[in-house]
Parts: structure tokens; C-alpha cells; sequence
């Protein structure tokens, strides 16, 4: 155990809030700034690997200063789930270096969370954007999806893509009840690096934390989160340079997906050791316009540790920033709070607003009943013409085809066709089109260059655009062979 603090008193206001409702975009960001105002003084506390680092952030002359931070250290082979058996003695690790505060906010590292990017339509309603991210989740998990809590970033105005964060439900609780034990409320659980600045802009930015055992990558583009990465040492003697060309190579690989638009993007390293790490200068001789940052503790001094990153969750707290992604409390679930009693009257205006609101949907309800009724008697009276205009629908479009000029995917078959060596290293295990000729390729090769040949294939011939490669993993721990699948446009019929 490692104690960084000094200041051993600590005054704050202890609030009875549970947690933040369960609202997304403005309103929800807005209403959880109005509860964190109330905060005088927070913990942040972030779990990575065998490490938990605890630090206690109080207002000072109306700013932010670190009461008192400290690293505790758990055996190795401990994860998440053997918190409890730590119990004992992370109590009194919070007793000897004087953490007082009842709330926090948490952070997980990126290796507890997996991340995905949907193509969702920008909406207002949040229920239906919540139902539209929950049917594409579903389809596209592996896990069961009762396992899992997600969250993801408010949208731009123009951007379709949002990109989705989730980590394992049981994770979680085992969280909550390991802090509950002693008397912690968390208010935000998170992602570790969220609680750094991250400067943005209108192209592509990626930012590289580097941590002592991994590197994890935050890349936007347009101002939005488009990928989270983890990138962990494959073994303790793995070399720097070694890391570095790994980084280098996920990096790459990520933005092969982002919709290209010619520009460089701009890269950030920011590092929790006190000078720059060979990491980040390995990544300078293979990225342009690379800069490295250390991670600054909120009065001023550099901190080479883990306690940095946990100062910058809890300052979020007192300056009532919220994270932005919350697992406690994201876009699936509804959580109760304790309103304070200043409160009462609003809620009760709410209320009755609501109750107005009921009275005019149960109305509107009743006359769409009986419109909908009158609709479908005339329906019924139009059933025998309807199934007449079914046959003759099916005549033309039969005889149609004789008559098309060049099959819409012939040429399109045959240059795909054309795209893979005449090798046996990479096949093809399903193909997709939809009626806009956007195609979905699946398969398997025995190497991952060849899948990576095929791609660059692919984006050299002017028949095929926006060629994204989805992912590339291997089928399972005792084979080579990898699985892989594509995304691409083609054009229509000429």
C-alpha cells in the first residue's frame, strides 16, 4: 500500500443519492450536473489489474484540490470477481490513509469493456432510440444479452454511427457490493481514461494512454467516439518496441474502418510515468504528428502513478463534469433516487402535467380505435381485389427480368471473385446484399495478411466503395485459422 496524501481533514456535504435517473442527451447531462453541484468532496476509485487506486478530491477557495490518494495492491491472479475476498483488508487500507467521503466515481479499465459501432439514426425520443441500440445489440452479441450493461455517447446532429459500450453485468454488482460494504456509494461507473481532457476536433484525433501493463486508444472522428482499444502486453518480457509496432498496427487497422476523407489524423499520448515512455517514442518514429502529455493531477504536479487518473474521475464529482458513459446507469436501465426535499414542487407540477398528458393519450387512443376499425371493415371489402393485384404484381415482375439489360450483380460476382487468390489461404463462408447492393462478405483464412490483401484488393477497384473490414479474429485458442468479414458498397445496375 502506497500512500500519496497529506491533508488529513475533509469536510463535505453527505448527500443521500443513491443514483442519476435514467435520461439521455441534454436533459440527462443537465439533471446529473444539478445533483453533482451538491457535492463538496468525492472519491475516485479505479480498478486496474491488481491495482486499486482510491483518491479523495475536496472544493478549495472555489476550486478543486486532492485531499489524499493511495494505491491499493491485490495479490496477483485477483480479478474483479475476488473482490470480496479483499474486503478485509481494503477496509482498513481506507481507514490508515483517512478516506472519509461517501461517494465516488468509479473507472474499469478498457479490458473489461468491449465496444461496437451501430449505424443509428440521429432521434430526439430516447425510448426509441434506446429499443432501436437494444434490437442491434442482440443481434450481433455472442453473450446472452441479460449479461451485459451498455452505454454510449451523445451523437452529433449529422452522425449516424454511435458507438456503444458494454461490460459484463455481474462485473457490476461485484463492484457495487464490494464498495457497498463500506458505506460507498458509486455515482458513475465508467471507462478509466474518460476522465482525461481529450482535446478533439473536426478530423480524426486518437488518443493513446499508456498504462504500465497496456496501451488503450480512444480515436474520434468529427468529434465523436468511433473505437476503444485495449492493447496489453502479451507476456512481462515483452520489449517496448514490440508494444509499440502492436499499437501501431491495431491503430491502423481501426481507422481502416473510419469513413476515409483524405485528412492525417492527429495523435495524443498521454503517459502515467513522469517522462515519456519508449512507447510513445516508438510510436513517434511510426505516426505523424505525434504528441505526448503526462497525466497532470488537478493542482498543478505530475503524478506517475494510477492515483492521477483516479484525482480526474473525482474532480468530475466536485466540478459537476459528468463522464459522459455511465454503466451504472446508461441507456438501459431505470434507477431510483432519493429526491431532495427543495425537489417536492417541481416533482409535484411534473406529476401533474403528466397525469393532463395521460388524460389527452387515453383520448387520442380511443378515436385511433375506432378510426382503426372503420379501416379495417374497408380492408375486408377490398380483400378479393387485393389478392387479384398480388397476382398480377408477380406477372410483371417475373417478365421483367427477361427483359433487364445486364443483371444487377453479375459483373459485381465476377470482380469479387476476382479479388481473392486463386490460393487456398482465404475463402468465403457467406455472402449478403441488400436492395441497395450493400454487401457483407464473411470467411476464413489461414493468415491474416491474406485477409488484409483482399481488402486492399478490393479498395484499388473502382467498382467496389466504402469498403469497411469489420473485424478479424482467430476461430479459437488451438487453431491458426481466422475469421473475418468485410462491408462494402457496389454499384447498380448499369
Amino acid at each position: 500500500m502506497k500512500n500519496f496524501g497529506m491533508d488529513k481533514r475533509c469536510d463535505g456535504l453527505r448527500v443521500s443519492l443513491d443514483v442519476i435517473s435514467a435520461k439521455s442527451g441534454i436533459e440527462k447531462i443537465e439533471i446529473e450536473r444539478q445533483f453533482m453541484k451538491q457535492i463538496r468532496n468525492s472519491l475516485g476509485i479505479i480498478f486496474y489489474e491488481q491495482t486499486v487506486a482510491v483518491a479523495e478530491v475536496g472544493t478549495n477557495a472555489g476550486g478543486c484540490r486532492i485531499r489524499r490518494c493511495a494505491e491499493f495492491n491485490m495479490p496477483g491472479g485477483m480479478t474483479i470477481e475476488n473482490l470480496p475476498s479483499q474486503q478485509a483488508k481494503f477496509g482498513v487500507f481506507l481507514k490508515e490513509n483517512g478516506f472519509k467521503s461517501r461517494h465516488a466515481i468509479v473507472g474499469i479499465s478498457a479490458k473489461q469493456i468491449v465496444s461496437t459501432l451501430l449505424k443509428i439514426p440521429p432521434v430526439q425520443d430516447a425510448q426509441t432510440r434506446r429499443e432501436t441500440i437494444q434490437i442491434h445489440l442482440e443481434r450481433k452479441l455472442e453473450l446472452e444479452f441479460s449479461d451485459i450493461v451498455f452505454d454510449c455517447r451523445d451523437q452529433t446532429s449529422s452522425s449516424t454511427d454511435t458507438l456503444v459500450l458494454m461490460t459484463l453485468k455481474k462485473n457490476v454488482a461485484a463492484i457495487q457490493a464490494f464498495l457497498a460494504s463500506f458505506k460507498i456509494t458509486p455515482l458513475y461507473l465508467t471507462a478509466n481514461s474518460l476522465a482525461l481532457d481529450f482535446q478533439v476536433s473536426d478530423g480524426v484525433d486518437c488518443h493513446l494512454i499508456h498504462y504500465p501493463g497496456s496501451v488503450e486508444a480512444f480515436i474520434f472522428q468529427d468529434r465523436s467516439l468511433q473505437a476503444v482499444l485495449n492493447i496489453a502486453r502479451k507476456s512481462h518480457d515483452v520489449s517496448d518496441d514490440e508494444l509499440g509496432d502492436d499499437v501501431t498496427r491495431q491503430i491502423n487497422r481501426a481507422l481502416w474502418a473510419l469513413p476515409s476523407k483524405g485528412e492525417s489524423p492527429h495523435y495524443t499520448v498521454w503517459t502515467t510515468h513522469a517522462d515519456t515512455t519508449v512507447v510513445g517514442q516508438q510510436l513517434g518514429r511510426t505516426l505523424a504528428n505525434l504528441k505526448t502529455r503526462q497525466i497532470k493531477s488537478i493542482d498543478g504536479s505530475a503524478a506517475g502513478n494510477l492515483c492521477g487518473i483516479a484525482s480526474q474521475l473525482a474532480r468530475r464529482a466536485v466540478a459537476a463534469e459528468p463522464a459522459g458513459i455511465n454503466f451504472l446507469n446508461g441507456h438501459q436501465q431505470t434507477k431510483n433516487i432519493v429526491i431532495p426535499k427543495q425537489w417536492y414542487s417541481r416533482i409535484a407540477m411534473v406529476a401533474a402535467a403528466v397525469l393532463i398528458l395521460l388524460g389527452l393519450y387515453f383520448y387520442g387512443w380511443y378515436a385511433d380505435c375506432r378510426e382503426t376499425a372503420q379501416y379495417k371493415e374497408n380492408l375486408q371489402s377490398m380483400s378479393e381485389n387485393v389478392e387479384d393485384a398480388e397476382q398480377i404484381i408477380k406477372r410483371v415482375g417475373y417478365a421483367r427480368q427477361w427483359f433487364a439489360h445486364q443483371p444487377v450483380h453479375l459483373e459485381n460476382l465476377r470482380e469479387l471473385t476476382l479479388a481473392f487468390p486463386r490460393s487456398s489461404d482465404i475463402w468465403l463462408t457467406s455472402l449478403a446484399v441488400d436492395e441497395s447492393l450493400n454487401q457483407v462478405i464473411a470467411g476464413r483464412a489461414m493468415s491474416e495478411d491474406a485477409i488484409l490483401d483482399v481488402v486492399d484488393t478490393l479498395k484499388s477497384n473502382e467498382r467496389f466503395k466504402d469498403i469497411k473490414l469489420l473485424y478479424i479474429r482467430k476461430m479459437g485458442k488451438s487453431t491458426d485459422v481466422m475469421t473475418f468479414a468485410i462491408n462494402f458498397n457496389c454499384r447498380g445496375e448499369q
